[in-house]
């Protein structure tokens, strides 16, 4: 079982990412600069991933936990777009693609944005995630 805080948005993270490419959002062997957002289920609850190009090959994911859960402890961000959601655990991170396929960083090192509460802990901390096409960690890259 997975306890750490790190390990816990580490493996939210793999599993948003499995998301997105599963759904053909994002494709694993191009370079191509793309972003985009998707909304899935990732462990029993409605995720919003959002994805970016930053150059290099690699892509930045921000990713924001159930957004509909009805429990204390949530943090409150109004989007760009004027929707306001409730979420409970969020975390952002690098994939790389160009020299190999993984999430840079092992732990909590490269992950940034990140907030679990007590509740997410509690659902997620049995989550375990393995990249489908990727590895769920590698080393840093920094240009």
């Amino acid at each position: 079982m997975t306890n750490g805080k790190s390990d816990i948005l580490r493996n939210l993270l793999v599993e948003s990412i499995n998301s997105v490419v599963s759904a053909g959002r994002v494709d694993l062997n191009s370079q191509l600069d793309v972003e985009g957002e998707l909304t899935a289920d990732i462990h029993g609850y409605t995720t919003i991933i959002e994805w970016n190009g930053i150059g290099h090959g690699e892509l930045s994911f921000h990713v924001f936990w159930a957004i509909d859960a009805q429990a204390k402890g949530g943090k409150t961000l109004k989007r760009f777009s004027g929707q306001t959601i409730t979420y409970y655990a969020s975390v952002s991170g690098w994939l790389e693609r160009k020299d190999g396929k993984w999430v840079q960083g092992e732990g909590g090192s490269s992950l940034s944005e990140t907030y679990l509460s007590e509740f997410a802990r509690s659902r997620l901390s049995d989550l375990s995630a393995d990249g489908s096409g990727f590895k769920a960690s590698g080393p840093d890259r920094f240009f």
